[in-house]
């Protein structure tokens, strides 16, 4: 379902009542939240939210464990809740332009991915937990304040992308 380029400052009541539906686009309205009722797009593979006014994620996340991709890049974020971690399917995270300060350690739970983007935030610092990540092939950490890279980021061995460009890097 392609709801993008709309005005739409919540998502319309019926659209949750959709069962099969497995891709949702919504990227250039005018969201602020996301409703609780997000619980309900269980079968939801691909969702894309980039461009709107998203301040925070719901814990109702949780429910879409059939998630394989999800895209929040240029909302308001600063956090991630912890239940993102129960997305045991996701396989592409992209967290881009938002206002994260503190590289979420909830992401190191999603050992699955394939692709973690967080380009353009407030990050100053890397958790030495991403190894956790044994997955990642493209890891996009640009236009941030990082100064130091956790050392034992070499143990991505499946890493094909490393984009670092634009940060404070000594």
């Amino acid at each position: 379902l392609y709801l993008s380029n709309n005005k739409l400052s919540e998502i319309p009541a019926g659209v949750t009542y959709i069962n099969g539906l497995k891709q949702l686009y919504l990227d250039q309205n005018q969201l602020r939240y996301l409703p609780v009722d997000i619980k309900f797009f269980t079968r939801l593979q691909v969702l894309h939210l980039n461009r709107n006014n998203i301040e925070f994620i719901p814990r109702e996340i949780a429910a879409l464990t059939s998630l394989k991709t999800l895209a929040i890049s240029n909302n308001l974020l600063t956090i991630l809740p912890k239940e993102i971690g129960n997305l045991q399917g996701l396989r592409n995270l992209e967290l881009d332009g938002n206002q994260i300060k503190e590289f979420p350690i909830v992401i190191t739970k999603l050992t699955k991915l394939k692709m973690l983007s967080l380009s353009s935030n407030l990050l100053t610092t890397i958790s030495s937990e991403i190894s956790l990540l044994t997955e990642l092939e493209e890891l996009n950490l640009s236009g941030n304040a990082i100064r130091l890279l956790p050392q034992n980021l070499a143990q991505l061995k499946n890493l094909k992308l490393l984009n670092l460009e634009g940060n404070q890097i000594e």
